[in-house]
């Protein structure tokens, strides 16, 4: 999820290499290696889960492959999953997404399968058996196009995440490169709080990898975040992401501004500021998972430009948070 209309808040650093990376765990973050990596594995999950050709085990293994593929680099894994018991509002937003892409992929499914099946039929194998498996087939496929029905009752990913792990050898602490999977854990809510937490909190924290825009909100100007990997011939580049522009020059400093590596810096750096009550005011806004909506027709510029001609980050934390809670309540009136 994230916040809506963000992009230009963040700072980014394209083209990022594993070997840049060590440079800043050992100069920024001041620790030695291997680096530390926890993965916002329920964000990797609905990534896989679009994808119509991956069945549910199939999808399992696919991320489990990722981090394994991720540990094979030489970082120790921590998977973090979301909980069962999340927000009502949310959870009822993620159901109903989870159900029409899962019904999606399961029509496709069904539909290759009696295809398969057909194929059989058509080159002479008529048995009653493979009759009634094509009308099956065609049935689910219909009503789980027309109807959202879904079958199968999903597993526990973190047990099956954890099989697979096993299987696939990844939780081998004696791996080449030093690298491995640590079991996976899950949050009581959303993975995104305790990432956040492990981030601010924890000692033999490293790096946090996830594509949502959350954590500019949660861990504030200070830190920053890989948002995007991609592989090649026994290659892996990363994009980093982050908030405050300061920590941007940070890091290009450690790295002497390597020029392979493309920083651009937060054009509406709005939420570049300490306060974290104040960064969520700001988010609310734009529209965050909390309040969806947000202010309507509002993006990161007009933010900016409200808090430049009021010089919010000049005031003190109480006239600024009652600066934009009267903001925010003005423009909800107007709506009515």
């Amino acid at each position: 999820m994230g916040i809506k209309g963000c992009t230009k808040a963040y700072w980014t650093a394209k083209n990022v290499s594993f070997y840049d990376l060590t440079i800043i765990y050992r100069k920024i973050y001041q620790k030695s290696l291997p680096i530390k990596l926890d993965v916002d594995v329920s964000i990797m999950f609905h990534s896989v889960m679009i994808d119509p050709k991956y069945a549910y085990a199939d999808r399992i293994t696919e991320v489990a492959s990722r981090l394994s593929t991720l540990a094979s680099y030489g970082f120790v894994v921590t998977p973090v999953l979301d909980g069962f018991d999340r927000p009502d509002s949310k959870r009822d937003s993620w159901k109903r997404r989870t159900t029409k892409l899962i019904c999606q992929s399961n029509a496709t499914h069904c539909k290759l399968k009696a295809m398969s099946v057909g194929a059989m039929i058509d080159n002479g194998d008529g048995t009653q058996k493979l009759k009634d498996e094509l009308d099956m087939y065609c049935k689910d496929a219909a009503s789980m196009e027309k109807q959202g029905v879904i079958r199968e009752t999903l597993p526990s990913i973190k047990e099956d995440l954890y099989d697979k792990l096993f299987q696939a050898g990844a939780l081998d602490k004696n791996n080449m490169n030093g690298g491995y999977v640590k079991q996976p854990i899950m949050n009581v809510f959303q993975a995104d709080p305790m990432l956040a937490f492990r981030a601010m909190n924890e000692d033999d924290y490293g790096f946090l990898y996830s594509t949502d825009s959350d954590f500019g909100l949660y861990l504030g100007p200070e830190f920053f975040y890989i948002n995007k990997y991609k592989l090649s011939t026994k290659k892996i580049t990363f994009d980093l992401t982050g908030v405050g522009n300061a920590c941007m020059e940070k890091v290009k400093q450690c790295l002497n501004h390597d020029h392979s590596i493309f920083f651009t810096a937060a054009e509406h750096p709005i939420l570049d500021t300490e306060d974290h009550v104040l960064r969520s005011l700001l988010a609310i806004i734009l529209g965050p998972d909390v309040y969806k909506r947000g202010v309507p027709n509002y993006s990161s510029s007009n933010v900016h430009d409200f808090i430049v001609k009021n010089k919010i980050f000049d005031l003190d934390q109480n006239q600024a948070h009652e600066k934009v809670i009267d903001f925010i309540l003005e423009k909800k009136q107007k709506e009515k």
